[in-house]
Formats: structure tokens, C-alpha cells, sequence
């Protein structure tokens, strides 16, 4: 993305989109720790569409690379299905976004996480059989525990 890709992305943005964008991405008492990823756009996903389970943030970064992070937040009970749903129903919605917004097309790096409190064997082994499609790749839906950090993230799963 070029310096104001951000800026460019926030433009593509409908008004009820623009309310979206939030600061944090925190529900409940699980966050996920946005510091040291520099310039970033996040929006709320049930706010960007109600009519649809949506994970509750996405955010766009602008650097180290051109990179769409998606992320739903469980302080209690994972159901593995359900946030798969939830991603893949995020996906569809930006593509509207993708094609009016020539920046975020050059999006090349893509990571899907799932946060939550603890996790059980079975909830892990659910959750790797999720994928989300992204430009024409298949991605896991990465776990980790609340209050992870995005930028220590982003290093082990998209070196």
C-alpha cells in the first residue's frame, strides 16, 4: 500500500462503515494487543454488517507489507464452526470493499486468528480443519490466547 493506503482505505468506506472503526480490538476481557504494527485501520466487524455473524475486528496494516488481519475474540466458549462461519462471511464483505478500493487490492498477506482465554484439544483440532479463502488461498485460522500480540503474530505466522 502506498504511504496514505489507509487513508485511501478509510475513503472507500461507506458512512455506516466509517462508524465502525474502532481504536481497540477488545471484546469482553479478551484483546488483542495492537502496539508496535504501526500505522493501522481497524473496523468492527458486527458493525460493518449486522445482517450476518462477522468476527469482531478486522484491521488493515500498512506495514511491514500490505496485510488484512481478521480476529475473533472468545472470553469464554469456542465454538470452531461458528468462527470459521465468521471469517469467511467477513471475506465476502470486504470483497465489495476490494474491488472499489484500488490500495487494498494490493493486499498480499492475509492472517485469520481466533482468540481465546484457554483452549482445549478438541476446540484446537476443530478449529484446524476451518480455513478461509483469501485471493484464491486457503488460510488457517491461527489460535492463540487473549492479549496476544498482533506484531509478535504477524512475525511467526507471515515471516
Amino acid at each position: 500500500m502506498a504511504p496514505n493506503a489507509l487513508d485511501e482505505v478509510r475513503g472507500c468506506l461507506d458512512d455506516s462503515q466509517k462508524r465502525a472503526e474502532r481504536r481497540r480490538c477488545r471484546e469482553g476481557k479478551c484483546s488483542l494487543r495492537l502496539k508496535e504494527v504501526g500505522d493501522f485501520l481497524l473496523v468492527k466487524g458486527d458493525l460493518l454488517r449486522s445482517d450476518v455473524k462477522m468476527c469482531d475486528c478486522i484491521i488493515f496494516l500498512q506495514t511491514p507489507a500490505p496485510t488484512l488481519v481478521l480476529a475473533e475474540l472468545k472470553a469464554k466458549t469456542v465454538h470452531a464452526r461458528e468462527v470459521g462461519e465468521k471469517m469467511r462471511n467477513a471475506v465476502d464483505t470486504l470483497a465489495d470493499l476490494i474491488a472499489r478500493c484500488p490500495s487494498f487490492r494490493a493486499c498480499s498477506r492475509f492472517l485469520a486468528l481466533a482468540l481465546a482465554k484457554r483452549w482445549t484439544r478438541s476446540e484446537r483440532k476443530m478449529l484446524e480443519q476451518e480455513q478461509v479463502s483469501f485471493a484464491g488461498k486457503e488460510h488457517d485460522i491461527r489460535h492463540v490466547r487473549c492479549g496476544a500480540r498482533l506484531s509478535e503474530l504477524l512475525q511467526r505466522f507471515l515471516p
